[in-house]
């Protein structure tokens, strides 16, 4: 693939993800400080907001009850993964939620991502996931998150291309596994493109090589294929270069 960033970084250092919105604000992952944690506790309680609708608890009960298991995961996702990534995201200048991500030799594992309710539905969450399943292919690992049945973002992941992998009581196992990486992954692209023409005319419709390299990357993602948008360009730069070649022969 291009050159990516990986999250073997130096302890305290923020990773550019990308850009996001009209007009493009950088989206960044830097450590959680204990700074955050009012923050953090919002994101949480926001994701149990549906599930804590029918109770009849007064504001003040509802809040210690999502303090109390908040606390209860980032002790068990401490413990259990000492070595991962605990990232808030910001979007501008702005906190928009949480990433933790654990690699790993055999597999890496998104143990959360959630959005703050006023950074979600503007494609930020699928920005990340197709920044760690990029991280993961380069890696070499498959990525795999567990995910509550029903959860409407299940919609999402199975776009992105994971699969189910185990069935639980209330969790289930999802994973995602890259079948080739850059430029191997682009020329198998191509030829996928070639016989899918619904496929073949959206990349038609980009107005310009970066929309083309940016759209296939995404198109690619969900079918296992991994590369980055340098991928692509070289590929384009190389068809050119042989189309000329065959032209002036």
């Amino acid at each position: 693939m291009g050159s990516e960033e990986t999250l073997e970084v130096e302890p305290g250092s923020a990773i550019r993800v990308g850009a996001l919105g009209d007009p493009p604000e950088e989206v960044t992952l830097r450590p959680i400080t204990a700074a955050d944690e009012p923050f953090l506790r919002r994101v949480y309680a926001s994701t149990r907001s549906t599930e804590l609708e029918p109770v009849r608890w007064k504001d003040k009960e509802r809040r210690a009850f999502c303090d109390s298991q908040f606390d209860l995961q980032d002790a068990h996702y401490h413990r259990g993964f000492p070595a991962a990534r605990f990232d808030v995201v910001e979007w501008g200048s702005r906190p928009a939620g949480r990433l933790l991500v654990a690699p790993g030799s055999t597999e890496w594992v998104i143990l959360d991502i959630a959005m703050a309710p006023e950074a979600c539905g503007g494609g930020l969450g699928t920005l990340l996931l197709q920044w760690v399943q990029g991280m993961a292919a380069v890696a070499g690992s498959p990525l795999m998150l567990a995910v509550e049945q029903g959860n409407p973002a299940r919609s999402l992941f199975r776009r992105l291309g994971f699969q189910l992998r185990t069935e639980g009581e209330f969790l289930d196992e999802m994973v995602w596994r890259a079948h080739a990486i850059g430029s191997e992954a682009v020329q198998r692209f191509c030829d996928v493109a070639l016989a899918d023409d619904d496929l073949r005319a959206s990349l038609a419709s980009a107005e310009d090589d970066l929309v083309l390299a940016s759209r296939a990357v995404s198109l690619g993602l969900p079918r296992g294929l991994a590369f980055g948008a340098d991928d692509v360009l070289e590929t384009l730069r190389s068809r050119r270069r042989t189309w000329i070649e065959r032209a002036i022969a």
